[in-house]
């Protein structure tokens, strides 16, 4: 896995699983001696996608070589899937992603977005819709769907983002750890005002998060000036959008953020900012601002979901569905995460 940042005079690569300490030149010295800022993109220079890529590449239960893009033969008959979330936050394209992973395996997929005030009892309704498969994503689904699990000891569930041990739920997660460290990695490449923000949950998970992230920010630029704030999971666009409007005024030029509605909000005034002449980016959680956000998004940090929902689908199909299981979906390391 490589950052690249290209230039016309050249590309630099740089490998986040080397010694990062091997690394020399703080960013803004490499551009200078090239004569540019980095950020004229249209005239002088242009950043060549700096790809975080996480989750789907390798599951510590999947199997290496699988090819899960080629459609499963022998379908008998097709199955019925519920996928439920909720209505704000979540993955990106989650829907697109699922939709692809039932026409891979024969599945008929049905979505139901909850509000924040989560209804105990939407899961259990499923239940009793006769769907195959039951997925919930979203760790404010977790008491819905453990109660559904009691009560149902039949029923197949998967639960996204969430840890159940129970003999009928499967656990989904991803390594967002990895994302961060990584989004910090490049921010630390890609700053030249050498102050740099971190935007996330205030819960255990974003403090977490906070910490990968400004251990990868220090791991290329020790001496960087960077910023966090942790939101309430329920901020909304205005909250995003006065939060980043307080971060550039204080002179950070790249914002981290970790999805939802406050994301689209960061995305959305730094969106603003751009396009009347600022020079700044954001890296980018499941944003909802997918036309716009590549005149601002330095870089992202995606999960592929599709190929986490297809392996836990074939195993319905074929009949070997088991509760208890973890899967933790992260990069591709050569070895299993």
């Amino acid at each position: 896995m490589f950052f690249i940042i290209g230039t016309k005079k050249g590309l630099a690569g740089y490998n986040p699983g080397s010694k990062i300490s091997q690394y020399k030149g703080d960013g803004k010295e490499r551009v200078n001696n090239q004569g540019v800022s980095m950020f004229l993109r249209k005239r002088w220079v242009m950043i060549v996608v700096i790809c975080i890529l996480l989750a789907g590449m390798t599951a510590c239960t999947q199997s290496k070589g699988r090819d899960e893009g080629k459609p499963t033969s022998g379908h008998q008959q097709t199955m019925k899937m519920a996928y439920i979330s909720m209505e704000e936050g979540g993955i990106r394209d989650s829907e697109d992603q699922v939709k692809k992973a039932g026409k891979v395996q024969g599945f008929d997929v049905a979505f139901k977005k909850v509000s924040n005030e989560v209804n105990q009892d939407e899961v259990c309704s499923l239940v009793n819709q006769g769907y195959h498969l039951i997925v919930a994503e979203g760790k404010a689904l977790q008491p819905a769907v453990e109660r559904s699990a009691e009560q149902y000891p039949d029923a197949k569930l998967v639960a996204v983002g969430q840890q159940i041990d129970r003999t009928n739920v499967e656990s989904i997660d991803f390594v967002r750890k990895q994302t961060a460290y990584l989004a910090g990695v490049a921010a630390g490449l890609g700053s030249l005002t050498n102050q740099i923000a971190f935007v996330g949950t205030a819960d255990p998970e974003g403090h977490f998060l906070e910490l990968s992230f400004e251990a990868g920010v220090k791991a290329v630029k020790p001496d960087a000036k960077i910023s966090a704030e942790l939101l309430d999971k329920k901020a909304d666009i205005q909250t995003g959008r006065s939060t980043a409007r307080s971060l550039y005024r204080s002179g950070v030029d790249i914002i981290t953020h970790m999805g939802g509605s406050a994301g689209a909000g960061i995305e959305s005034e730094a969106l603003a900012r751009v396009r009347s002449g600022e020079k700044l980016w954001v890296i980018g959680s499941q944003s909802g601002l997918e036309e716009a956000s590549s005149e601002v998004q330095l870089a992202s940090m995606d999960v592929h979901l599709d190929k986490a929902v297809s392996s836990v689908m074939q195993e319905v199909r074929e009949g070997k569905f088991h509760g208890r299981r973890h899967k933790v979906f992260g990069l591709k390391e050569g070895e299993l995460v």
